[in-house]
């Protein structure tokens, strides 16, 4: 996914491994494999001076999780009425489906692993509207034949 100077490598797209993906990463990979419930994982860089405009996610059936990576100063989430400043080592959990947006202020790129996992008490994605473009993009994530 790209645009706006928001990029993200995926390693997992609608639950299924990303195989060239996980190949460049296969420390990461395994132990993505370990965690019960991912629907998405990947590395999401956000460029300097960038903001994500306001926005919803669609994915009823997990909450969403920012591991700190590479984190200078001036980088940001709001969820909802709460703002939250990412840390390296640290995560940050929240509800994609609350109006959030993001913030690198800073001169460096902001690098978190991000992935969504099953919510307490949900067994599967079904319950999930997949939008068209979104099953589209996974799709061709998934089918990505690179060595």
């Amino acid at each position: 996914m790209h645009g706006y100077g928001w990029s993200v490598f995926g390693l997992h797209a609608l639950g299924i491994p990303i195989e060239s993906a996980c190949k460049k990463c296969p420390e990461t990979a395994r132990l993505i494999q370990s965690i019960d419930g991912v629907s998405l994982a990947g590395f999401s860089l956000l460029a300097p001076k960038t903001h994500i405009e306001l926005h919803v996610g669609w994915a009823e059936s997990v909450y969403r999780l920012h591991l700190g990576l590479v984190v200078p100063s001036e980088c940001k989430l709001r969820v909802g009425s709460e703002t939250r400043y990412w840390e390296e080592g640290k995560c940050l959990i929240f509800d994609d489906m609350v109006e959030h947006e993001a913030w690198n202020g800073s001169e460096q790129f902001r690098g978190t692993l991000m992935l969504d996992f099953l919510r307490p008490g949900i067994t599967d994605f079904s319950t999930d509207m997949l939008p068209e473009e979104v099953r589209l993009y996974a799709e061709r994530l998934i089918n990505r034949c690179e060595p």
